[in-house]
């Protein structure tokens, strides 16, 4: 799949430079642009605001727009994934912001506690237009 780089659309980011690697055809600016240009992390009223010397989990970090997000305003992020090939754009964004020192990530997924030592299958899309939509639940793919 062809890759390029997008710099997202922000004037009050815009000093924080960031830039990621997507993959042409996919869901990738979708999820960059949920962080930085809808602002979802941007929550100062509900307390949601990322502060210098923080440590911050990145929960199914996609191609790690929030874990960049985090990064370039000081935090310490360990992000986790369990798709490879997000993994591999994640490890991408974070050498195209220069994070190495600020972003640990591990291919893994994080579930509930509850499955009481049962295997739980995990549902990857192999649909471009849905790369964010991996799941436990089988079903979830075709909504």
């Amino acid at each position: 799949m062809e890759k390029k780089y997008y710099i997202p659309k922000n004037k009050a980011l815009q000093h924080l430079s960031p830039k990621f690697v997507i993959r042409v055809g996919s869901s990738d600016i979708k999820s960059v642009d949920e962080t930085w240009v809808k602002k979802q992390y941007q929550r100062p009223s509900a307390g949601f605001i990322i502060r210098p010397g923080e440590r911050w989990l990145d929960l199914g970090a996609n191609i790690g727009a929030f874990s960049v997000y985090a990064a370039l305003q000081g935090a310490q992020v360990r992000a986790y994934e369990a798709q490879r090939h997000n993994i591999t754009m994640v490890r991408a964004n974070i050498q195209a912001n220069n994070l190495k020192e600020k972003i640990e990530v591990f291919r893994l997924a994080v579930v509930p506690d509850s499955s009481h030592g049962r295997k739980l299958k995990f549902y990857e899309s192999t649909n471009p237009v849905t790369f964010r939509r991996h799941t436990l639940y089988g079903n979830y793919l075709n909504s």
